[in-house]
């Protein structure tokens, strides 16, 4: 079933339903949940993913450690190595956290795991393909019902994938939603896009 909506409404912007998954405690990102997430990769995708994801990080650094210790090119060993030298960097707790976010957009993105749903926009969607522009706009937007939102965007030849986090600061620290997935085909003569 395909739908008529505005693009802010699809990126939760004036959605009070996206309030519903919101999370009551802080989210803290550990290693063991960064093996997981690149677990879900096979060895072929890990090789082009991991140099793009782990700019300190190279496949050759990840291999020859596999070969050091004598593991198997498997996909769970593969993560292993790889979130052992990603520890070795000391990364910050903000870069543990963007990390396992784009896990998670890189997996909806190859694997497609879970339904999308089509809907038809009636907003004019800008020809912008600069995601940094994309991403300042989702969050002016965000910001003018005064809430705000972590913003992860990647494109792939024609279509732009969105993934977007509200973002609440409290007492107690920052809270974050679930992650709101969104892609959208600029080639397509009609307005349609997809959500998650």
């Amino acid at each position: 079933k395909i739908i008529s909506v505005s693009v802010m409404f699809i990126l939760g912007v004036r959605s009070p339903v996206n309030n519903f998954f919101f999370r009551s405690t802080e989210m803290k990102v550990t290693y063991s949940q960064i093996t997981s997430s690149l677990q879900k990769f096979s060895p072929g995708e890990l090789m082009s993913l991991i140099p793009e994801l782990f700019s300190e990080i190279s496949w050759d650094a990840v291999r020859t450690s596999i070969r050091k210790n004598r593991l198997s090119c498997q996909s769970k060993f593969i993560a292993m190595v790889t979130t052992s030298l990603y520890e070795a960097t000391n990364p910050t707790t903000e870069n543990l956290q963007f990390v396992y976010w784009a896990l998670q957009l890189f997996d909806k993105i190859e694997h497609n795991s879970q339904d999308w749903h089509g809907i038809h926009l009636f907003d004019e969607i800008e020809e912008v393909y600069d995601t940094n522009v994309i991403e300042r706009n989702i969050i002016r937007a965000y910001r003018t019902e005064a809430r705000d939102a972590e913003v992860m965007i990647k494109v792939c030849e024609h279509l732009i994938y969105v993934m977007t986090i509200e973002k609440r600061t409290s007492p107690n620290g920052v809270k974050y939603g679930k992650p709101f997935f969104f892609v959208y085909n600029h080639k397509l003569e009609e307005p349609y896009g997809f959500y998650s």
